[in-house]
């Protein structure tokens, strides 16, 4: 079988088949077991896309019962054709690799079931593979090497970091959760940026010395395998060390949004960005991106208007009165995509990111 990559995950699909003669086809089922397991391979399309995937056969099978027994474990393509099991509940689950991660262009496929078989029926389970683990690659700017010489880039997550090396071009992949660029400039390193991934997401991130630019712009069951080859593909931006004094201090050198974030603690700046939601949450990933909004007390803006992950924003403090009232998205829910233009100060953390604060001007951008 030909190799391919997954990339996004799909609902799983269970369906129990009521007699034998529906499971094996027509004339199989005199030679059958009762209560059976088998696998096969559904005929649905495979795309090729970015990374080859193991040959499928070589997919890594685990099945178990509800007490803990193991039923099977090992590749895909040497599992028994026809396994007699007890009436029970059994859990299934492939994998394309068990490779330990963090690791280069590994990126981990598969699914988990679990099913519940009754006595004398056949069941089939469908396994929806997903990528289960999350991927960062570097944009590193060209003038990296100048700004920081003998600057080490780590991309580091739970289980332990990469070096990240200035002509690296592939994609590091971390099991979900909190990611961070950290730059070592000697024994001691930093950590100069950090994000969530979640399972299925590609995170694209360019990584640019501070300047003063002016910014602004089972068992018994007959399984079958399907792959969704789509990804979440994401892009974001990383500034290491100060910004230029004069950005942000008027309108037509307002910060983007990733000088923001590197300018915490700066007051009285100006800030560009789209915006994009509302509704935060103190903690998590919650964030609202369409109509109806509930909470006028604060909105999201991003560098890009079809942004839709929390993390990627900045939290924008809409205080009570003029500012409010022009801004808010539950009276004004078509600001929804607009570029603005927003005075303040910018603090560390205002909804669990970083944010703007005491907002005394605006502007929309035309």
């Amino acid at each position: 079988m030909k190799k391919f990559i997954i990339l996004l995950a799909a609902a799983a699909a269970l369906l129990l088949l009521p007699s034998c003669e529906d499971f094996f086809g027509p004339g199989k089922d005199s030679s059958s077991p009762a209560t059976s397991l088998r696998w096969r391979f559904s005929r649905a399309a495979f795309s090729k896309a970015l990374y080859d995937l193991p040959d499928t056969n070589d997919f890594i099978l685990t099945i178990t019962s509800s007490s803990g027994s193991t039923l099977y474990s090992g590749a895909y393509g040497a599992s028994p054709e026809v396994l007699p099991v007890s009436a029970g509940s059994y859990i299934l689950k492939v994998v394309s690799t068990d490779a330990a991660l963090p690791a280069f262009d590994t990126p981990v496929y598969g699914d988990e079931k679990v099913i519940l078989i009754k006595e004398g029926e056949n069941a089939s389970v469908s396994f929806d593979c997903t990528l289960l683990d999350a991927g960062i690659r570097l944009r590193i700017s060209a003038g990296f090497a100048d700004a920081y010489p003998g600057g080490l880039l780590y991309v580091s997550g739970a289980d332990g970091k990469l070096l990240y090396g200035l002509q690296e071009s592939r994609t590091a992949f971390f099991r979900p959760g909190a990611v961070s660029l950290l730059l070592y400039e000697g024994a001691e390193g930093q950590t100069v940026f950090s994000r969530d991934l979640y399972a299925g997401e590609i995170l694209s991130l360019k990584v640019s010395p501070g300047s003063s630019s002016s910014g602004g712009d089972a068992p018994g069951a007959s399984t079958s395998i399907r792959v969704d080859t789509t990804a979440v593909y994401m892009d974001d931006e990383c500034i290491i060390g100060e910004v230029g004094s004069e950005a942000g201090s008027s309108i037509g050198k307002a910060m983007s949004i990733a000088e923001a974030k590197a300018s915490v603690g700066r007051t009285g700046v100006w800030v560009l960005g789209f915006i994009v939601g509302g509704d935060l949450s103190s903690s998590g990933s919650a964030m609202t991106t369409e109509p109806p909004f509930l909470k006028d007390t604060h909105l999201a803006i991003a560098a890009r208007s079809s942004t839709t992950a929390k993390s990627s924003c900045m939290s924008v403090e809409l205080k009570k009165g003029a500012v409010r009232d022009a801004l808010n998205l539950v009276g004004n829910p078509g600001l929804k995509g607009r570029a603005v233009y927003v005075k303040g100060d910018i603090v560390e953390a205002y909804f669990g990111i970083p944010g703007i604060k005491n907002v005394s001007e605006y502007h929309l951008k035309e």
